[in-house]
Protein backbone atom coordinates (compact mmCIF):
# COMPACT_ATOMS: atom_id res chain seq x y z
CA UNK A 1 0.00 0.00 0.00
CA UNK A 2 2.84 2.43 0.81
CA UNK A 3 4.50 1.66 -2.52
CA UNK A 4 1.27 2.54 -4.32
CA UNK A 5 0.88 5.78 -2.36
CA UNK A 6 4.45 6.91 -3.04
CA UNK A 7 4.17 5.87 -6.69
CA UNK A 8 0.88 7.68 -7.24
CA UNK A 9 2.19 10.89 -5.67
CA UNK A 10 5.37 10.66 -7.76
CA UNK A 11 3.35 10.13 -10.95
CA UNK A 12 1.19 13.23 -10.46
CA UNK A 13 4.05 15.34 -9.16
CA UNK A 14 6.09 14.62 -12.29
CA UNK A 15 3.09 15.35 -14.53
CA UNK A 16 2.46 18.66 -12.76
CA UNK A 17 6.05 19.79 -13.44
CA UNK A 18 6.26 18.54 -17.04
CA UNK A 19 5.18 21.86 -18.53
CA UNK A 20 8.35 23.64 -17.43
CA UNK A 21 10.73 23.39 -20.42
CA UNK A 22 13.70 23.19 -18.05
CA UNK A 23 12.28 20.05 -16.43
CA UNK A 24 10.52 18.32 -19.33
CA UNK A 25 13.43 16.21 -20.68
CA UNK A 26 14.47 14.89 -17.28
CA UNK A 27 11.00 14.39 -15.82
CA UNK A 28 9.63 12.71 -18.95
CA UNK A 29 12.38 10.08 -18.65
CA UNK A 30 11.61 9.56 -14.96
CA UNK A 31 7.88 9.37 -15.66
CA UNK A 32 8.32 6.79 -18.42
CA UNK A 33 10.73 4.74 -16.31
CA UNK A 34 8.26 4.60 -13.42
CA UNK A 35 5.19 3.96 -15.59
CA UNK A 36 6.89 1.17 -17.59
CA UNK A 37 7.94 -0.61 -14.40
CA UNK A 38 4.98 -0.14 -12.05
CA UNK A 39 3.33 -3.40 -13.16
CA UNK A 40 -0.40 -3.82 -12.52
CA UNK A 41 -0.56 -0.25 -11.12
CA UNK A 42 -0.36 1.03 -14.73
CA UNK A 43 -4.06 0.36 -15.21
CA UNK A 44 -4.94 2.34 -12.06
CA UNK A 45 -2.87 5.34 -13.16
CA UNK A 46 -4.29 5.21 -16.71
CA UNK A 47 -7.85 5.34 -15.33
CA UNK A 48 -6.97 8.30 -13.14
CA UNK A 49 -5.34 10.13 -16.04
CA UNK A 50 -8.37 9.60 -18.29
CA UNK A 51 -10.79 10.78 -15.60
CA UNK A 52 -8.69 13.91 -14.98
CA UNK A 53 -8.72 14.65 -18.72
CA UNK A 54 -12.53 14.26 -18.92
CA UNK A 55 -13.03 16.49 -15.88
CA UNK A 56 -10.73 19.16 -17.28
CA UNK A 57 -12.73 19.26 -20.51
CA UNK A 58 -16.00 19.59 -18.57
CA UNK A 59 -14.55 22.35 -16.38
CA UNK A 60 -13.39 24.27 -19.48
CA UNK A 61 -16.84 23.97 -21.08
CA UNK A 62 -18.51 25.20 -17.89
CA UNK A 63 -16.34 28.33 -17.94
CA UNK A 64 -16.32 29.05 -21.67
CA UNK A 65 -19.97 28.53 -22.58
CA UNK A 66 -22.47 31.31 -21.97
CA UNK A 67 -25.34 30.73 -19.56
CA UNK A 68 -28.23 32.99 -18.64
CA UNK A 69 -28.05 32.09 -14.94
CA UNK A 70 -26.25 29.98 -12.37
CA UNK A 71 -28.91 27.26 -12.40
CA UNK A 72 -28.43 26.69 -16.12
CA UNK A 73 -24.66 26.36 -15.62
CA UNK A 74 -25.14 23.77 -12.85
CA UNK A 75 -27.61 21.73 -14.92
CA UNK A 76 -25.18 21.73 -17.86
CA UNK A 77 -22.39 20.53 -15.57
CA UNK A 78 -24.57 17.76 -14.13
CA UNK A 79 -25.53 16.54 -17.61
CA UNK A 80 -21.87 16.43 -18.64
CA UNK A 81 -20.95 14.52 -15.49
CA UNK A 82 -23.78 12.05 -16.05
CA UNK A 83 -22.44 11.45 -19.57
CA UNK A 84 -19.00 10.89 -18.02
CA UNK A 85 -20.48 8.27 -15.69
CA UNK A 86 -21.22 6.08 -18.71
CA UNK A 87 -17.50 6.06 -19.56
CA UNK A 88 -16.18 5.42 -16.06
CA UNK A 89 -14.91 1.97 -15.02
CA UNK A 90 -16.76 0.03 -12.30
CA UNK A 91 -14.11 1.05 -9.74
CA UNK A 92 -11.31 3.59 -9.84
CA UNK A 93 -8.93 5.38 -7.49
CA UNK A 94 -9.23 9.13 -6.98
CA UNK A 95 -5.88 10.82 -7.69
CA UNK A 96 -6.15 12.70 -4.40
CA UNK A 97 -5.46 9.56 -2.34
CA UNK A 98 -4.72 5.99 -3.51
CA UNK A 99 -6.80 4.60 -0.62
CA UNK A 100 -9.96 6.27 -1.98
CA UNK A 101 -11.83 3.91 -4.31
CA UNK A 102 -14.90 5.30 -6.10
CA UNK A 103 -17.59 3.71 -8.25
CA UNK A 104 -19.30 6.66 -9.99
CA UNK A 105 -20.16 10.35 -9.76
CA UNK A 106 -23.34 11.35 -7.93
CA UNK A 107 -24.02 13.91 -10.66
CA UNK A 108 -27.19 15.40 -9.11
CA UNK A 109 -25.23 16.32 -5.98
CA UNK A 110 -22.39 17.97 -7.91
CA UNK A 111 -22.34 21.73 -8.46
CA UNK A 112 -20.38 24.68 -9.82
CA UNK A 113 -18.82 27.06 -7.32
CA UNK A 114 -19.28 30.84 -7.59
CA UNK A 115 -15.61 31.91 -7.76
CA UNK A 116 -14.14 33.30 -10.98
CA UNK A 117 -12.59 30.04 -12.26
CA UNK A 118 -15.84 28.12 -11.59
CA UNK A 119 -14.34 25.08 -9.81
CA UNK A 120 -16.45 21.92 -9.69
CA UNK A 121 -17.78 20.52 -6.41
CA UNK A 122 -17.81 16.75 -7.05
CA UNK A 123 -19.29 13.89 -5.07
CA UNK A 124 -18.19 10.34 -5.84
CA UNK A 125 -19.85 7.21 -4.51
CA UNK A 126 -17.44 5.26 -2.36
CA UNK A 127 -17.03 1.49 -2.54
CA UNK A 128 -18.72 -0.51 0.20
CA UNK A 129 -15.38 -1.75 1.50
CA UNK A 130 -15.10 -1.33 5.24
CA UNK A 131 -11.63 0.21 5.04
CA UNK A 132 -13.01 3.04 2.89
CA UNK A 133 -15.72 3.90 5.39
CA UNK A 134 -18.47 3.93 2.76
CA UNK A 135 -18.90 7.72 2.99
CA UNK A 136 -19.15 9.76 -0.24
CA UNK A 137 -15.85 11.14 -1.52
CA UNK A 138 -16.05 14.93 -1.76
CA UNK A 139 -13.50 16.81 -3.86
CA UNK A 140 -13.16 20.14 -5.60
CA UNK A 141 -11.80 20.03 -9.14
CA UNK A 142 -10.01 23.20 -10.20
CA UNK A 143 -8.96 24.17 -13.72
CA UNK A 144 -7.16 27.44 -14.36
CA UNK A 145 -5.33 27.62 -11.00
CA UNK A 146 -1.76 26.56 -10.23
CA UNK A 147 -2.29 24.30 -7.23
CA UNK A 148 1.41 23.55 -6.71
CA UNK A 149 1.69 26.41 -4.22
CA UNK A 150 -1.35 25.16 -2.30
CA UNK A 151 0.13 21.67 -2.29
CA UNK A 152 3.47 22.95 -1.04
CA UNK A 153 1.89 25.10 1.70
CA UNK A 154 -0.23 22.21 2.95
CA UNK A 155 2.86 20.01 3.06
CA UNK A 156 4.63 22.70 5.11
CA UNK A 157 1.65 22.75 7.49
CA UNK A 158 2.12 18.99 7.97
CA UNK A 159 5.84 19.61 8.55
CA UNK A 160 5.04 22.14 11.29
CA UNK A 161 2.35 19.89 12.75
CA UNK A 162 4.89 17.06 13.08
CA UNK A 163 7.28 19.43 14.88
CA UNK A 164 4.55 20.42 17.31
CA UNK A 165 3.40 16.84 17.91
CA UNK A 166 7.01 15.80 18.59
CA UNK A 167 7.05 18.52 21.26
CA UNK A 168 3.78 17.40 22.83
CA UNK A 169 1.65 20.08 21.14
CA UNK A 170 -1.51 18.95 19.39
CA UNK A 171 -2.79 22.07 17.63
CA UNK A 172 -5.51 20.18 15.76
CA UNK A 173 -4.62 21.36 12.25
CA UNK A 174 -6.66 20.40 9.19
CA UNK A 175 -4.11 20.02 6.38
CA UNK A 176 -6.54 18.66 3.79
CA UNK A 177 -5.36 16.75 0.72
CA UNK A 178 -4.41 18.61 -2.46
CA UNK A 179 -2.93 17.32 -5.72
CA UNK A 180 -1.73 19.34 -8.68
CA UNK A 181 -2.33 16.97 -11.58
CA UNK A 182 -1.02 19.03 -14.49
CA UNK A 183 -0.62 22.58 -15.75
CA UNK A 184 -3.20 24.77 -13.98
CA UNK A 185 -5.32 21.82 -12.90
CA UNK A 186 -5.83 19.67 -9.81
CA UNK A 187 -8.03 18.37 -7.00
CA UNK A 188 -8.60 19.34 -3.37
CA UNK A 189 -10.26 17.47 -0.54
CA UNK A 190 -13.46 19.08 0.72
CA UNK A 191 -13.72 19.25 4.51
CA UNK A 192 -17.23 18.34 5.65
CA UNK A 193 -19.25 19.70 8.60
CA UNK A 194 -17.57 23.09 8.26
CA UNK A 195 -18.44 26.55 6.98
CA UNK A 196 -16.59 29.71 6.03
CA UNK A 197 -16.41 32.56 8.53
CA UNK A 198 -18.05 34.69 5.80
CA UNK A 199 -21.18 32.50 5.81
CA UNK A 200 -21.21 32.36 9.60
CA UNK A 201 -20.98 36.15 9.80
CA UNK A 202 -23.85 36.55 7.33
CA UNK A 203 -25.98 34.04 9.24
CA UNK A 204 -25.49 35.94 12.50
CA UNK A 205 -25.74 39.58 11.55
CA UNK A 206 -26.65 39.79 7.88
CA UNK A 207 -24.80 42.45 5.89
CA UNK A 208 -23.11 43.78 9.03
CA UNK A 209 -22.22 40.33 10.37
CA UNK A 210 -18.50 40.92 9.92
CA UNK A 211 -18.71 43.56 12.65
CA UNK A 212 -20.59 41.30 15.08
CA UNK A 213 -18.11 39.95 17.63
CA UNK A 214 -20.60 37.29 18.77
CA UNK A 215 -21.04 35.59 15.38
CA UNK A 216 -18.50 32.75 15.68
CA UNK A 217 -19.43 31.96 19.28
CA UNK A 218 -23.14 31.89 18.47
CA UNK A 219 -22.52 29.46 15.60
CA UNK A 220 -20.38 27.15 17.77
CA UNK A 221 -22.98 27.30 20.58
CA UNK A 222 -25.77 26.34 18.15
CA UNK A 223 -23.78 23.35 16.91
CA UNK A 224 -22.66 22.30 20.41
CA UNK A 225 -25.63 22.82 22.78
CA UNK A 226 -24.30 20.19 25.21
CA UNK A 227 -22.13 21.83 27.89
CA UNK A 228 -19.31 19.29 27.69
CA UNK A 229 -19.25 19.23 23.87
CA UNK A 230 -19.27 23.03 23.86
CA UNK A 231 -16.25 23.19 26.17
CA UNK A 232 -14.47 20.67 23.93
CA UNK A 233 -15.30 22.72 20.82
CA UNK A 234 -13.89 25.88 22.44
CA UNK A 235 -10.73 24.00 23.45
CA UNK A 236 -10.35 22.74 19.87
CA UNK A 237 -10.91 26.27 18.57
CA UNK A 238 -8.22 27.68 20.90
CA UNK A 239 -5.63 25.09 19.83
CA UNK A 240 -6.35 25.23 16.09
CA UNK A 241 -6.51 29.04 16.08
CA UNK A 242 -3.06 29.16 17.74
CA UNK A 243 -1.64 26.72 15.19
CA UNK A 244 -2.88 28.61 12.15
CA UNK A 245 -1.92 32.02 13.59
CA UNK A 246 1.69 30.85 13.95
CA UNK A 247 1.80 28.96 10.63
CA UNK A 248 0.30 31.79 8.55
CA UNK A 249 2.53 34.33 10.31
CA UNK A 250 5.75 32.43 9.56
CA UNK A 251 4.77 31.51 5.99
CA UNK A 252 3.38 34.99 5.22
CA UNK A 253 0.05 33.69 3.88
CA UNK A 254 -1.89 36.44 2.09
CA UNK A 255 -5.46 36.99 0.85
CA UNK A 256 -6.93 36.01 4.23
CA UNK A 257 -10.50 37.22 3.73
CA UNK A 258 -13.48 35.64 5.47
CA UNK A 259 -14.10 33.07 2.71
CA UNK A 260 -10.59 31.67 3.14
CA UNK A 261 -10.98 30.86 6.83
CA UNK A 262 -13.32 28.06 7.92
CA UNK A 263 -14.57 26.50 11.15
CA UNK A 264 -15.86 22.98 11.64
CA UNK A 265 -18.82 22.22 13.86
CA UNK A 266 -16.41 20.54 16.27
CA UNK A 267 -14.45 23.80 16.63
CA UNK A 268 -11.53 23.29 14.23
CA UNK A 269 -10.50 26.62 12.72
CA UNK A 270 -8.53 26.20 9.49
CA UNK A 271 -7.39 28.16 6.44
CA UNK A 272 -7.93 27.31 2.77
CA UNK A 273 -6.69 28.64 -0.61
CA UNK A 274 -2.97 29.37 -0.34
CA UNK A 275 -2.47 31.29 -3.57
CA UNK A 276 -0.27 33.91 -1.89
CA UNK A 277 2.58 33.38 0.56
CA UNK A 278 5.92 34.83 1.72
CA UNK A 279 4.36 38.21 2.48
CA UNK A 280 2.55 38.77 -0.83
CA UNK A 281 -0.40 40.52 0.79
CA UNK A 282 -3.31 41.97 -1.16
CA UNK A 283 -3.83 45.63 -1.96
CA UNK A 284 -6.47 47.55 -3.94
CA UNK A 285 -5.71 50.78 -5.81
CA UNK A 286 -2.50 51.10 -3.80
CA UNK A 287 -4.32 50.67 -0.47
CA UNK A 288 -3.22 47.75 1.71
CA UNK A 289 -6.10 45.37 2.32
CA UNK A 290 -4.10 43.31 4.82
CA UNK A 291 -2.35 45.32 7.50
CA UNK A 292 -1.52 42.62 10.01
CA UNK A 293 0.80 39.64 9.62
CA UNK A 294 -1.95 37.11 10.40
CA UNK A 295 -5.67 36.99 11.21
CA UNK A 296 -6.83 37.12 14.81
CA UNK A 297 -10.00 39.16 15.21
CA UNK A 298 -12.29 40.16 18.07
CA UNK A 299 -14.77 37.45 17.06
CA UNK A 300 -12.08 34.83 17.57
CA UNK A 301 -11.04 36.29 20.93
CA UNK A 302 -14.71 36.39 21.97
CA UNK A 303 -15.01 32.61 21.48
CA UNK A 304 -12.15 32.29 24.00
CA UNK A 305 -13.80 34.61 26.49
CA UNK A 306 -11.63 37.64 25.73
CA UNK A 307 -8.50 38.93 27.42
CA UNK A 308 -8.04 37.69 30.97
CA UNK A 309 -10.01 34.49 30.37
CA UNK A 310 -8.17 31.21 30.94
CA UNK A 311 -8.85 30.09 27.34
CA UNK A 312 -7.42 33.32 25.94
CA UNK A 313 -4.31 33.11 28.12
CA UNK A 314 -3.85 29.50 27.05
CA UNK A 315 -4.12 30.60 23.41
CA UNK A 316 -1.30 33.13 23.89
CA UNK A 317 0.90 30.52 25.60
CA UNK A 318 0.22 27.98 22.84
CA UNK A 319 1.12 30.57 20.17
CA UNK A 320 4.43 31.45 21.85
CA UNK A 321 5.37 27.82 22.42
CA UNK A 322 4.41 26.80 18.88
CA UNK A 323 6.34 29.75 17.43
CA UNK A 324 9.52 28.82 19.29
CA UNK A 325 9.18 25.15 18.26
CA UNK A 326 9.10 26.21 14.60
CA UNK A 327 12.00 28.62 15.13
CA UNK A 328 14.10 25.73 16.45
CA UNK A 329 13.70 24.16 12.98
CA UNK A 330 14.05 27.46 11.13
CA UNK A 331 17.07 26.49 9.04
CA UNK A 332 15.31 23.31 7.94
CA UNK A 333 12.21 25.29 6.93
CA UNK A 334 14.28 27.79 4.93
CA UNK A 335 16.07 24.94 3.15
CA UNK A 336 12.73 23.37 2.19
CA UNK A 337 11.78 26.63 0.49
CA UNK A 338 15.15 26.79 -1.26
CA UNK A 339 14.60 23.31 -2.65
CA UNK A 340 11.39 24.53 -4.31
CA UNK A 341 12.92 27.56 -6.10
CA UNK A 342 13.57 25.55 -9.32
CA UNK A 343 9.83 24.78 -9.54
CA UNK A 344 9.34 28.34 -10.84
CA UNK A 345 6.32 29.29 -8.75
CA UNK A 346 5.62 33.02 -9.29
CA UNK A 347 6.09 33.97 -5.60
CA UNK A 348 9.17 31.80 -5.07
CA UNK A 349 11.73 32.55 -7.76
CA UNK A 350 14.98 33.19 -5.83
CA UNK A 351 16.55 33.53 -2.37
CA UNK A 352 15.25 37.09 -2.05
CA UNK A 353 11.70 35.71 -1.86
CA UNK A 354 12.67 33.75 1.24
CA UNK A 355 13.83 36.89 3.08
CA UNK A 356 10.31 37.36 4.50
CA UNK A 357 10.42 33.88 6.06
CA UNK A 358 13.85 34.46 7.59
CA UNK A 359 12.68 37.78 9.02
CA UNK A 360 9.59 36.30 10.64
CA UNK A 361 11.54 33.44 12.20
CA UNK A 362 13.71 35.92 14.18
CA UNK A 363 16.50 33.35 14.35
CA UNK A 364 18.92 35.70 16.14
CA UNK A 365 16.50 36.25 19.06
CA UNK A 366 16.14 34.27 22.27
CA UNK A 367 12.96 32.29 22.88
CA UNK A 368 11.87 34.83 25.48
CA UNK A 369 12.33 37.77 23.09
CA UNK A 370 10.59 35.89 20.28
CA UNK A 371 7.62 35.14 22.54
CA UNK A 372 7.30 38.85 23.36
CA UNK A 373 7.42 39.71 19.64
CA UNK A 374 4.58 37.30 18.94
CA UNK A 375 2.49 38.63 21.85
CA UNK A 376 2.80 42.11 20.35
CA UNK A 377 1.65 40.75 16.98
CA UNK A 378 -1.45 39.27 18.66
CA UNK A 379 -2.29 42.64 20.21
CA UNK A 380 -1.73 44.37 16.86
CA UNK A 381 -4.19 41.98 15.22
CA UNK A 382 -6.84 42.59 17.89
CA UNK A 383 -6.49 46.36 17.57
CA UNK A 384 -6.77 46.27 13.76
CA UNK A 385 -10.17 47.56 12.67
CA UNK A 386 -9.45 47.38 8.95
CA UNK A 387 -9.37 43.55 8.86
CA UNK A 388 -13.01 43.45 9.93
CA UNK A 389 -13.92 46.24 7.48
CA UNK A 390 -12.20 44.29 4.71
CA UNK A 391 -14.29 41.23 5.64
CA UNK A 392 -17.41 43.42 5.59
CA UNK A 393 -16.60 44.69 2.08
CA UNK A 394 -15.75 41.17 0.91
CA UNK A 395 -19.03 39.75 2.25
CA UNK A 396 -21.01 42.53 0.54
CA UNK A 397 -19.18 41.96 -2.72
CA UNK A 398 -19.71 38.20 -2.71
CA UNK A 399 -23.37 38.55 -1.71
Amino acid sequence: QNHREVGQRLFWCLLAEMNDPRSTPRFSILLKAYYDNCGFFQETLSKQFDIQTFLKNIACNVVNQKFTNKGERVKFCQRELENLNRLLPEEFNVCLDPTLVATHLQSKKCKVMNSRKKPLWLQFSNTDRKECGGKPILVMFKSGDDLRQDQMTLQLLRFMDNIWLDNGLNLKLTPYQCVSSGEQVGMLELVTNADTTANIQKQHGGKLGALNKNSLKQWLDENNPDVFKNAKAVETFVHSCAGYCVATYVLGIGDRHSDNIMISKEGHLFHIDFGHFLGHFKSKFGVKRERTAFVFTKEMAFVMGGKGNENYENFVKLCCRAYNCVRAHGDELINLFRLMIPAGMPELVDDDCIAYLAQKLCLSHTDEDAAEIFKKEINTCLADVYRRIDNLIHNWKVS
